[in-house]
C-alpha cells in the first residue's frame, strides 16, 4: 500500500485568483483546476507515504518551534515530547516512557 495513489479533491476559494485555467504544481504532484475566476479544484495526487514522509515533518518542526505548546503525552504531560512515526500507512505519535498512541494522519490534510 506505500505507493498507492490516495486522491483527494478539495475545492477552494481565493478572492486573489482572478485566473481560469489549469495549474500543475510538480513538486507537490497537485493539479489547480479553475472553471472560473477565484473558484477551483485541488487534486492531490500524492502517494500515501509521500503525505505521512510530510505530515511527520510538520509535526517535527512544530516540536521543535519554541514559540509554540509541544504536543506532550496524554497519560503524563510531565515525559518527554511526542515522537512521529509511521505505522501501517498511519502517522502515529508516541511517547518513549510510556505506551501512549495517538494517530493523527488526518490533522494535517492540507
Amino acid at each position: 500500500m506505500k505507493g498507492m495513489i490516495n486522491i483527494k479533491i478539495n475545492t477552494f476559494f481565493r478572492w486573489y485568483d482572478i485566473w481560469v485555467g489549469f495549474y500543475i504544481d510538480k513538486s507537490k504532484k497537485t493539479l489547480y483546476f479553475c472553471p472560473l475566476p477565484m473558484i477551483g479544484l485541488k487534486i492531490d495526487f500524492r502517494t500515501i507515504q509521500e503525505k505521512n514522509t510530510e505530515i511527520v515533518w510538520k509535526i517535527m518542526q512544530h516540536q521543535a518551534n519554541g514559540m509554540a505548546h509541544p504536543l506532550t503525552c496524554g497519560v503524563d504531560s510531565n515525559h518527554f515530547n511526542l515522537v512521529p512515526t509511521i505505522e501501517d500507512d498511519k502517522v502515529i505519535l508516541k511517547c518513549i516512557e510510556c505506551d501512549y498512541k495517538q494517530d493523527v494522519s488526518n490533522w494535517y490534510s492540507k
